[in-house]
């Protein structure tokens, strides 16, 4: 596999370009002489010039020892331990640095993915996600660095939905990416691990299923389809991939998706998101006692999920059980408190019995979750 450690633009490149790239920077304090300060970078930059990036962080090194208040100091400072791989020292520059700039989103970013070649996956996943939160405005390469060690530690710790996500924002921009691909095969596959974990027998699998996801949600059908049919000739019996092919085909080809759902069902009996969609397809088809076995069933076997939830209470509500329905969806709603599908139809469902207040607390936390620009 490819080597996990991606390299974030040449951040020495960016700073012999100047200020101008990482603005807006925080000035040089005034306990400093800002003429030495100057005079400081500009020799920095001669050496980075002559790539001697180990003399240039010496040099920021000795600064700042006396400028300790120096702030864009321990930014270059940072930046430079990075590039030369001294990870520890990275970390705790840009700390100095944040400890006055709290708000800078590619410091965040940064000193997350030091802490990630550090092996410190549950603050460098905290730090990286900051970053997001707070924004990384100025450089792009940065961002879809940080984006990719986040799906990556995000993978790893199982929470495979938002790592999917992330998938989904990567893929739209470049599913070319070799470290992007292996990350969406272990994410779609549902396997807790990072990369270089990955047995080396499973390479080709977890590869391919990560090549016909990207290219799935970067719209490229036909590469994708021809990649899943290449995938389920390779594997037939591997748990997940029918279930994905299904997915992919669903929109489109929605006979087809059936024959992969029930597939997967044949290799996984408890699969719980086939059964669900399954049921879900079912009640789109006006066949409600097909989907109402379906719902039943995922329910049965997974009671905390959400989407399982959300399916039972669509299928009690069709067949004029509404109470019962919005219990399950109540339910489904408690699971996932941001998934507007599920808010939506509660709504209708409160809607439906007159009970104008439950409408409109669900309503406005709908609304709520437009004003924070949550995507689910």
């Amino acid at each position: 596999m490819t080597r996990i450690r991606l390299q974030v633009a040449s951040l020495c490149t960016l700073l012999l370009m100047g200020p101008q790239c990482f603005q807006p920077r925080v000035r040089a304090e005034q306990t400093a002489p800002e003429s030495n300060l100057r005079q400081i970078e500009q020799q920095a930059e001669q050496l980075l010039g002559a790539n001697r990036l180990r003399e240039a962080t010496d040099l920021y090194r000795r600064a700042l020892t006396t400028h300790p208040a120096w702030k864009d100091g321990w930014w270059k400072l940072g930046t430079l331990e990075y590039d030369i791989g001294d990870y520890d020292e990275c970390r705790t520059s840009l700390s100095r640095y944040l400890s006055f700039q709290p708000q800078d989103g590619s410091a965040w970013a940064l000193k997350g993915l030091s802490e990630f070649e550090l092996g410190q996956r549950r603050q460098s996943l905290e730090d990286l996600q900051r970053a997001d939160r707070v924004g990384m405005t100025e450089d792009g390469n940065l961002e879809r660095v940080a984006n990719v060690h986040e799906l990556l530690l995000l993978n790893a710790a199982g929470d495979f939905d938002k790592a999917f996500q992330l998938t989904q924002k990567l893929s739209h921009t470049d599913c070319s990416s070799q470290i992007l691909i292996e990350g969406a095969g272990l994410t779609v596959l549902r396997m807790k691990m990072l990369p270089k974990d990955l047995p080396k027998e499973q390479e080709d699998l977890v590869l391919g299923a990560g090549r016909a996801v990207c290219n799935a949600t970067a719209n490229h059908s036909t590469a994708a389809n021809s990649q899943f049919l290449s995938l389920i000739d390779q594997y037939p019996n591997e748990p997940q991939l029918h279930y994905l092919y299904g997915c992919f085909l669903l929109k489109d080809h929605p006979d087809d998706a059936l024959t992969q759902l029930n597939a997967e069902l044949a290799i996984s009996k408890t699969h719980v998101p086939a059964i669900t969609l399954l049921a879900l397809e079912y009640l789109r088809r006006g066949q409600v006692s097909e989907a109402l076995s379906y719902a039943e069933r995922a329910v049965a076997i997974a009671n905390q999920s959400a989407q399982a939830q959300f399916a039972l209470g669509k299928c009690l509500i069709e067949l004029h059980q509404t109470q019962d329905g919005i219990g399950h969806l109540s339910q489904a709603a408690r699971l996932a408190p941001n998934d507007r599908q599920i808010l939506w139809s509660l709504a209708a469902a409160y809607t439906q019995l007159n009970e104008k207040v439950a409408a409109q607390r669900v309503r406005r936390q709908l609304a709520k979750l437009d004003q924070t620009g949550d995507k689910n």
